[in-house]
């Protein structure tokens, strides 16, 4: 939980609302949750007992690229890896971080991981192209999350590449 403000949509991001609920400060802080430890390996068990694959957003109030997140990131691939039957939504403002950021053995991606980055004005909309550098499984998508949309992108937004 928590993030720093990197691009004009943070302005109006979700995170200040809930953090400030939970009695956390939102910004300059990463705080490492112990469910987000634990509770996967539940969720695992369930979806493969059911025989279905469930989503996970990961990070949901945070920025799984982070630099913050930097020291526990390697252990978070761990569980990524051996939960199969969860496909973890990595949603992020900080996209040219992916490429360094991601383990050993990514080679063309995981199937149970989708990258998407979030647009909120034109200025993001170079975001995209560095997003369609990242490769992807077949199976995952690459994404955009188009919010808060602080302006019309429309004319602008090419999808050539995005899920």
């Amino acid at each position: 939980m928590g993030c720093d403000k990197v691009a004009p949509g943070c302005a109006h991001c979700y995170i200040h609302r809930n953090m400030a609920l939970a009695d956390k400060q939102p910004w300059g802080a990463i705080y490492r949750t112990h469910r987000c430890w634990t509770d996967p390996l539940k969720w695992e068990a369930r979806a493969e007992d059911d025989g279905v694959c469930e989503r996970v957003f990961s990070c949901s109030m945070s920025d799984f690229f982070h630099a913050k997140a930097d020291v526990w990131r390697e252990a978070a691939w761990e569980i990524i890896r051996g939960t199969p039957n969860l496909v973890y939504v990595l949603v992020t403002k900080r996209q040219s971080r992916i490429l360094r950021c991601l383990p050993d053995d990514w080679g063309e991606g995981y199937s149970n991981v989708w990258l998407v980055t979030s647009i909120s004005c034109k200025r993001d909309l170079v975001n995209v192209d560095v997003l369609r550098k990242v490769p992807i499984h077949p199976k995952a998508v690459r994404g955009l999350s188009i919010e808060p949309l602080l302006e019309d992108i429309a004319d602008e937004l090419d999808l050539t590449g995005i899920g």
